[in-house]
């Protein structure tokens, strides 16, 4: 009998939440953290009725070494990922953006010059970080 493993499970889901919900908007994971990450929820279960399914990736910029975590909010549908999309100012995920040659190598090439903003949309870098620099 084989054991499952925490890696097992991390792609199984991975497989769910391609599968059942394709439309995701990537947000700089600082920013989902403390008082943002109720502002998140609250929109997706006031809005959605759900509470959002997310998974992390690496994103960087071509040709440059500095990148930062992002979480991508997964939706069933392209509606949803619009309206979360235009509210909060996220990125659309593109999967093809992750691979390289036919391989997936689960970071995300984001779009555009390196930046670090200070909002998106609604949400502003949390308390902690605004006051420990």
């Amino acid at each position: 009998m084989t054991a499952i493993t925490s890696q097992m499970r991390l792609r199984a889901r991975r497989r769910m939440l391609a599968e059942h919900y394709p439309h995701r908007v990537g947000l700089p994971e600082t920013f989902c953290t403390y008082e943002n990450f109720t502002a998140l929820n609250d929109f997706c279960r006031e809005r959605f009725g759900e509470y959002p399914k997310t998974e992390s990736i690496y994103g960087a910029w071509e040709g440059f070494s500095d990148g930062q975590e992002m979480r991508l909010y997964c939706f069933p549908t392209p509606e949803q990922a619009a309206e979360f999309c235009a509210y909060f100012d996220g990125l659309p995920f593109d999967e093809r953006s992750c691979k390289k040659n036919g391989k997936d190598r689960r970071i995300w090439i984001l779009p555009g010059l390196p930046a670090h903003r200070i909002q998106h949309g609604p949400l502003s870098v949390p308390r902690w970080l605004r006051e420990n620099p």
